[in-house]
């Protein structure tokens, strides 16, 4: 029987531990995180990047997915990235995440 991956909470703490190698803030209070998904064993995160052609987009991407792979029993892991961009708001003024 597989179990939840646990809570939205749980995995935004995973994520708080990738950071935008060009800025130095993680993803979460950057503000790139807008939502996360839990339904059992499947974790959906919706994000964006600090720009459309942002240069290290493959590799926040990829921190991102190794965090995702790297919780408990998550079957699925998936990563949603907006097809548009319409800024960033600072960690100040953007809502917390659950």
């Amino acid at each position: 029987m597989l179990h939840s991956v646990g809570t939205a909470e749980d995995v935004i703490h995973e994520l708080s531990q990738d950071y935008d190698p060009e800025i130095g803030f993680d993803i979460v209070n950057l503000g790139l995180v807008y939502e996360v998904l839990v339904a059992g064993n499947t974790v959906e995160v919706r994000m964006t990047l600090t720009t459309p052609g942002c240069p290290v987009g493959p590799y926040i991407q990829a921190q991102v997915q190794r965090a995702l792979e790297n919780l408990p029993l998550s079957q699925h892991a998936l990563f949603r990235r907006p097809l548009h961009h319409d800024g960033v708001v600072p960690a100040s003024e953007s809502p917390r995440l659950p």
